[in-house]
């Protein structure tokens, strides 16, 4: 009934030695539960979904990210449920990890969180998406600068501060965003600050780099440092 190596333990539960007898014990344990994960992983793969190519298993998962992305902004929970696929077994979450797209909008809530996407994003362009709030403290900050330096990731990028949202942007928070931008489609700043002062600063060397496929450029409540650091922008 019981494999050889059970039986061998069962028939000396009355050995005199019961440390040495209980780490055997629990060594078997660990045998039959690495077992039972290799037997459920073996039967998940002769299940219907396990035979689709990881490239649809990849589009699917990206049609559930886009369905939870349509939820209104203040269900981030719901924004996330995404995530539950990689709860179903090894392989569709070995498939989520393989898909960049999946990671491309990073959250910004927790830094772990931002840095393992930021990660799994790979060479894949980043659509950023930023708003403030108490909860995001200073490393979530440090992560977006850096972020923004990375002009040659950027697709899209979307910071907006509504009045009265604190803590405030800081000022210097597009210092590094100087590079060349070749994916950049779309840039969008919204700080309503009390005073232009208070705003984000777009400094001389923003884009100076360029950004060739730029389609739109909004800015309210920044502080612009000179007018030419925008005309390089400008269509041709």
């Amino acid at each position: 009934m019981f494999a050889s190596s059970t039986q061998a333990l069962l028939g000396a539960r009355k050995a005199l030695h019961v440390d040495s007898h209980r780490q055997r014990i629990d060594q078997r344990l660990a045998e039959l539960q690495a077992e039972m994960r290799a037997l459920k992983t073996c039967r998940n793969f002769l299940s219907s979904p396990m035979n689709l190519p990881p490239e649809i298993l990849s589009h699917i998962f990206l049609l559930v990210y886009l369905d939870c992305q349509n939820q209104p902004p203040p269900y981030w929970g719901e924004q996330q449920r995404w995530i539950w696929i990689m709860h179903v077994c090894v392989h569709w979450r070995a498939v989520a990890f393989g898909c960049a797209d999946l990671w491309t909008t990073p959250t910004f809530s927790h830094p772990a969180l931002t840095e393992f996407q930021l990660s799994q994003a790979g060479q894949a362009p980043l659509t950023i998406e930023f708003t403030p709030s108490h909860h995001k403290g200073q490393k979530i900050l440090d992560i977006l600068r850096e972020v923004l330096s990375q002009t040659d990731r950027l697709r899209s990028i979307d910071i907006e501060r509504t009045y009265g949202q604190h803590p405030r942007l800081p000022r210097g928070l597009l210092e590094g965003c100087s590079g060349r931008a070749p994916h950049l489609e779309h840039v969008r700043v919204h700080d309503s600050s009390l005073a232009v002062r208070q705003g984000v600063e777009l400094p001389p060397q923003f884009l100076a780099g360029g950004a060739p496929v730029l389609k739109s450029l909004e800015l309210h409540g920044c502080r612009i440092s000179t007018w030419n650091a925008l005309f390089h922008l400008a269509p041709v």
